[in-house]
């Protein structure tokens, strides 16, 4: 494979990788995260989210949760936390765990964009609540933490949080 597209480095694995988890062909990202270990590169945090998004995309939620636990467990650069492709990874990882209603999978996820100093965008507090929203859970408090944590409302927060309180027990 490195000879032929003339991938040489971490990075633009990681492209192809993630062309591939996108479209939910998983099975064609697992071949080529072998490759990676064969051709000398070493996956970062980024090929280990890539390669969740691709499992979640394909429906094997237990599979991306352990996928993701790897990714966690190896040691990450302040470069790549702070990377527009681990953001964008991890917010489409969110999303999906959103769209199922896993409030627990989404927090552990917030958290970690939480240190990485992502949290105070209001489009990632939205994302957060629309997991409670698709879980049916009504937390009181997610307006007042999104404020605390320096993010700011908007039109969509307040939809999000008035569909909430239909959940209100």
């Amino acid at each position: 494979m490195k000879a032929a597209k003339g991938l040489k480095t971490t990075e633009q694995f990681n492209s192809m990788i993630s062309v591939y988890c996108k479209h939910g062909l998983i099975d064609k990202a697992s071949k080529l995260f072998r490759e990676i270990k064969a051709d000398g590169c070493k996956p970062n945090a980024i090929t280990f989210r890539h390669l969740a998004l691709g499992c979640l995309k394909a429906g094997l939620v237990e599979e991306a949760i352990k996928t993701l636990e790897l990714g966690m467990s190896s040691t990450m650069s302040d470069g790549v936390r702070n990377s527009t492709p681990w953001l964008e990874t991890t917010l489409s990882i969110i999303e999906a765990f959103a769209e199922n209603g896993d409030v627990g999978n989404v927090e552990k996820l917030f958290e970690e964009l939480t240190k990485a100093k992502y949290a105070r965008h209001t489009f990632v507090y939205n994302t957060l609540i629309k997991a409670y929203v698709k879980a049916k859970i009504y937390d009181s408090n997610l307006l007042k933490r999104m404020i605390l944590g320096g993010a700011r409302p908007d039109a969509e927060t307040y939809s999000l949080m008035k569909l909430a309180e239909q959940f209100r027990t």
